[in-house]
């Protein structure tokens, strides 16, 4: 079993450029200050172009090796590649991540329904989470009385609160806003001082940011919180939920988000990212790179956007998003991710054969009728065969106990048919590894549809096109995935009929 990704060669610096396609080399060489967003088809070398621009800017930029890169991927395949192809930079330069523990999460997320991981998701929960921090701020309520000097200060929390206004009102980070808080309150002092004729030094200023009454103040407007407190009350008490998502989401939302559970999911992991980063900033770097980005929900995308000091590189292909929370187009990912960025399109297919793509592609105006089709620059006659058969797993192993050829095989079914084909290709002798697999001591790897994307084998079986395709709502990109996983060739087999759309027979 390979991945995609692997397809490219990643050599020396002085190699990097050349191997690549010219229809790629603007993205490599695309200036630091630049975010792109790449739209790629299957077998466009997308994830390798990204891979190479973060090396190319390491390499051209020294500032880089300061502040650092991540590269954040969707699996655990992916960063495993990630840690074989780019060995030379250095886990100083490059952090690898996969998306779920891109937030550092003490446990693995628990799962959760479809529809629940949709709305924690959806854009709108960043103005709840607004709601819920701003009720945490607190208000002065008396006279800050300064003792330590001579003459003694008294401040007003009416000074306060205008010494405080923008800080509350623009969101700046709570340990940033007390330290600022502070500073301001500390030169309100001074120059109260220095209205009576005292010139304080520096030393006594400094003892004055420290005293008790100081500390208690800025504590009082920014208390001590902890991120899955607020979270778990928003998420447990009604009315916490109801006045933070008054006008926001509707009653029958509000319903869906009633905790039910003490773990945390998935999406809560990023409900939590944006509660932290109204306490602190995360930790950024100078370049972040990001796979498989057409799968991404809007919280996950301001969680990428914040963790970036100068830009990004995020890939994708629209037309094999799957994630029922993804932010579904490229205008939508720009928004969140909250980065000036431009998209760019590599059309150009080094991988999947014409023949095959060109089946592939009449799924587009179904699945992503913005996107214009990939195309292929690789003739393989004979590479796409279909087949009508009394039983597709029993003529699959037949098939595959035919085949003298020396190729990685992988075989995409529907995720229900997967137990029965399974049952059948170990009857046969078969030895059958699964997609989470990592190694080629089996004669074939049997993955259900869901799993198979990002994954590429010389010859891939696909089973019962119509099953996949009548799925769901997702069962046309499901499908578009599964016909694009060949490197050489694609054996289709089916009892019931074909889906119109593809055209073949």
């Amino acid at each position: 079993m390979r991945g995609e990704i692997e397809r490219p060669r990643f050599g020396p610096m002085r190699d990097i450029v050349a191997t690549i396609q010219p229809d790629q080399d603007e993205i490599v060489r695309g200036d630091l200050a630049q975010t792109l967003l790449i739209q790629g088809g299957p077998g466009t070398g997308k994830t390798a172009v990204g891979l190479h621009r973060a090396a190319y800017l390491l390499f051209e930029h020294s500032t880089l090796h300061r502040r650092g890169v991540l590269v954040v991927g969707p699996n655990d395949v992916f960063v495993r590649y990630i840690g074989r192809v780019l060995p030379a930079l250095g886990e100083k330069d490059v952090r690898h991540v996969v998306l779920e523990r891109l937030t550092e999460p003490k446990r693995a997320p628990v799962p959760e329904a479809p529809e629940v991981a949709r709305l924690k998701g959806d854009a709108r929960m960043v103005a709840v989470i607004s709601r819920a921090m701003a009720a945490k701020v607190g208000a002065p309520t008396e006279d800050l009385v300064v003792r330590e000097t001579s003459p003694f200060v008294r401040v007003s929390p009416e000074t306060v609160a205008g010494l405080a206004a923008d800080l509350i009102g623009t969101g700046v980070p709570w340990d940033r806003a007390r330290t600022h808080l502070t500073d301001r309150l500390v030169d309100h002092i001074r120059r109260r001082l220095e209205l009576r004729g005292r010139a304080p030094s520096d030393t006594e200023m400094r003892r004055v940011a420290r005293t008790k009454g100081v500390r208690a103040l800025v504590a009082t407007i920014w208390p001590p919180v902890r991120p899955e407190q607020v979270l778990r009350d928003l998420l447990s008490d009604p009315d916490v939920l109801a006045a933070a998502s008054e006008g926001i989401l509707d009653e029958a939302e509000r319903d869906l988000l009633a905790r039910g559970s003490a773990k945390w999911s998935a999406a809560d992991l990023y409900l939590l990212d944006e509660i932290s980063a109204r306490l602190r900033e995360p930790d950024r770097y100078g370049h972040v790179v990001v796979d498989e980005a057409q799968d991404l929900s809007a919280l996950q995308l301001r969680a990428v956007g914040r963790r970036c000091v100068d830009s990004a590189t995020v890939l994708g292909d629209m037309a094999q998003r799957t994630t029922p929370w993804a932010a579904g187009s490229w205008d939508a990912v720009r928004e969140h991710l909250g980065l000036p960025s431009r998209v760019l399109t590599l059309s150009k297919s080094y991988r999947v054969p014409v023949e095959v793509l060109a089946v592939a592609n009449r799924l587009l105006p179904l699945i992503a009728p913005e996107l214009p089709p990939t195309l292929s620059v690789r003739h393989a006659p004979g590479s796409l065969t279909t087949t009508r058969v009394p039983d597709v797993a029993t003529a699959l192993a037949a098939a595959i106990a035919a085949d003298p050829t020396p190729e990685s095989t992988g075989v995409v079914v529907h995720d229900d048919q997967r137990s029965a084909v399974l049952k059948v290709l170990t009857d046969h002798g078969l030895s059958v590894a699964h997609a989470i697999e990592d190694g080629t001591a089996h004669d074939i790897t049997l993955i259900p549809v869901t799993l198979a994307k990002g994954l590429e084998f010389d010859h891939v079986y696909v089973l019962e096109p119509a099953a996949i395709i009548d799925s769901g709502p997702d069962g046309g990109r499901l499908l578009y995935i599964a016909l694009t996983r060949a490197v050489s060739r694609l054996t289709i087999l089916h009892t019931e009929d074909l889906p119109e759309v593809l055209g073949v027979g």
